[in-house]
Order: structure tokens, then C-alpha cells, then sequence
């Protein structure tokens, strides 16, 4: 029996879908809406696991997987009350078997001493201090030896590395409050290179030891990035692969349907959080939201990290690519959607 999981925290909400039955269980969280983000939550006692744990109602966390237990940091709770968001650095490990939470790291709610120096500790050197601070809408992904990587989040630009086996989070690259970035050449390895701070990128691996990065929003707000970045973990160095060095949100280019060339793009996009890799690392992209042309897209684009370049895989039609109903089996645009691959490959 195949599960898949979804963690939805605006609601507090876990659920689970049995693909051999089709439907959906109730597992975890509260089922009301919270108005502070002091409400319904308990944060347990670091490191243990407990039924009475309740985590805060949360959005823009980073999620990952590691065989039964799934992973959550940072995110914001809402503070419907006043008006605000207030961004978290905590931790989050839950057990699929025994239906448990554990705050595995961090602090609680948005602690001032969350941004002491202390956390960053020496670039490349982690120890049970070092953890990355308050962000939210930060980009994470898993690399093939199972650690787990974060980028960014609004207004930073830093690169960390989570031990699994250690507990440990290690600050790799990129600057304190992300002050810092360089574009370099195009194409070029550079130790001084590091993409710019900003929210809504996605990020993948790949098995040749590379980590990748798409998009994101630059923080002078509503332009969005299309480059492609590369970071080779071993050498610790970023490298500028394709796009603009502005935030000019460029429309997408299309050009023909599953062919491959230099000048396709899906242009300047954010919350096009449904994204997959293949066996190859090649990285699957579907939909977001634009503002030029303005809307919520279908399309799903493909990028092959060989060829350095982009195709567009599926879309609705050839005259637009924004759709809100469909009748050719596509889903209709949509953005901060979610989505995975089973076993099989699906």
C-alpha cells in the first residue's frame, strides 16, 4: 500500500492518501482556522516525541523526507489579529508510524536573539549552535547522500547543509542578511558568485552532486527571476547558468512544443511550487503565477541540466498558455500547488 503525504499548516492540517483505496484520512492537526499565532500549539520538550505536541499553523516552510519521517522548517504564523506574519526558525521532525511531532531544532515563535551571529557560526564549519534564522518561502531540496539543503527565504541569500545523522546545520555559503551576491560569467564557476536574496525559488538536486536553483522574487517586490543557478557541492561554488542578472520578469518563450533550444523560458514566475525531478536530475516545473502576461499558467516546463536549456513539455494551447478550464486532460493554471512522484515513477 502506497501513501502520500500532505502537510497543509495555514490550517494545521496532515493528511494522508491511500493510493490503493483513493482517499483522503484525517491525521494530525486541528480542523479550525487560528487568529494568532499564539494559538493552538505546544511546542513539547525538545527532542522528544509526544502526542500533545501542536504545531503552529504555518505558511512558506521548507519540507523534506527521509524514509518515515518528514521534515519542516521556519515557515510564518499568521497574526490575523494585528495584521502581520511572523516568521519562524524552528524545526520540525514527524513520525509517519507512529503519528508523533518532535521539535527536533530551533526556538519558539519569532525570538529577537533568533539573528545573534551565533547561529551563523564560521561558514563551513556547523556545531549544535549553528541554525539558520527566522525566514519563510526559503527554497530546500534533499541531495542523493540524504542531507538536507535550505536557500534563502525573504531578504536572505545563504546556503545551508542539515546532517541528518549529526543533527547539525552547517552555513555554506552566501552572506549574513544576504547583503551580498555576484552573477559572475554566465557558464563560469566562481568562488565570489552567489545568486540574491529573495523568496519563492525552487531548488533541486542532482546525481552528479550539483544542486540547482530556479526563479525567485527580488526583493524591490513583484519582479521575478528567471535564471538558473548551479552549485557544486564539492567545490562549495555557485555558478550563473542561464536567464537575466535583472528581476525584469520577462514573459516566458515558448518557440515548439518538447524541443529543446537556448532561447525558451518560462519567464519570471513565483509560487510555481509544483515541481519534480526525474532519474536524471532534470527538473520538472508546472505552472505559477505571472504578472506579464498576467494570470495563473498550465504550462509544464522541462529543464535538461545537460543540455543547460529549457522545453515546454505541455500547455494548454499555442495562443495562450493561461487557462482556468480545461478539456484537453490538463489541469487548469494554478499557483502554490503541490504535487509528488510515487515509486513507479508517477
Amino acid at each position: 500500500m502506497k501513501y502520500f503525504i500532505v502537510v497543509a499548516f495555514c490550517m494545521g492540517l496532515k493528511c494522508a492518501l491511500s493510493q490503493g483505496v483513493g482517499e483522503w484520512t484525517w491525521m494530525k492537526g486541528d480542523s479550525t482556522y487560528a487568529n494568532d499565532y499564539t494559538d493552538m500549539h505546544s511546542y513539547g520538550v525538545k527532542g522528544t516525541y509526544s502526542d500533545s505536541i501542536i504545531v503552529p499553523k504555518l505558511y512558506g516552510s521548507v519540507y523534506w523526507s527521509n524514509g518515515n519521517r518528514l521534515y519542516l522548517l521556519g515557515g510564518s504564523a499568521p497574526d490575523l489579529i494585528n495584521y502581520v506574519s511572523n516568521s519562524q526558525n524552528t524545526m520540525w521532525e514527524y513520525n509517519v508510524d507512529s503519528n508523533k511531532w518532535r521539535w527536533l531544532k530551533g526556538e519558539e515563535y519569532n525570538h529577537l536573539d533568533n539573528f545573534i551571529l551565533d547561529y551563523w557560526g564560521i561558514q563551513g564549519s556547523g556545531d549544535s549552535i549553528t541554525f539558520p534564522v527566522l525566514r519563510e518561502s526559503s527554497a530546500g531540496c534533499t541531495d542523493y547522500d540524504g542531507n538536507f539543503w535550505l536557500f534563502g527565504g525573504y531578504s536572505e541569500n545563504d546556503l545551508w547543509e542539515y546532517n541528518i545523522v549529526t543533527n547539525v546545520w552547517t552555513w555554506m555559503k552566501g552572506s549574513v542578511f544576504g547583503i551580498y551576491h555576484h552573477y559572475g560569467t554566465q557558464g563560469v564557476p566562481d568562488s565570489l558568485n552567489n545568486p540574491p536574496p529573495g523568496p519563492f525559488g525552487e531548488m533541486w538536486a542532482d546525481k552528479q552532486g550539483n544542486l540547482w536553483l530556479y526563479g525567485g522574487e527580488a526583493m524591490s517586490g513583484y519582479q521575478w527571476y528567471q535564471t538558473v543557478w548551479r552549485y557544486n557541492i564539492a567545490t562549495n561554488v555557485w555558478t550563473w547558468m542561464s536567464g537575466d542578472t535583472l528581476p525584469l520578469t520577462p514573459p516566458p518563450v515558448y518557440d515548439t512544443l518538447n524541443v529543446f533550444n537556448a532561447i525558451n523560458t518560462p519567464g519570471g514566475r513565483e509560487n510555481n511550487s509544483t515541481h519534480w525531478v526525474d532519474s536524471m536530475g532534470n527538473f520538472y516545473v508546472y505552472g505559477g503565477f505571472m504578472f506579464y502576461p498576467y494570470g495563473e499558467y498550465d504550462d509544464l516546463w522541462k529543464y535538461d541540466v545537460t543540455l543547460n536549456q529549457w522545453a515546454c513539455i505541455k500547455a494548454e494551447s499555442s495562443a495562450s498558455y493561461i487557462s482556468y478550464c480545461t478539456t484537453v486532460n490538463l489541469p487548469s493554471g494554478r499557483s502554490e500547488a503541490t504535487g509528488w512522484v510515487d515509486r513507479d515513477g508517477y
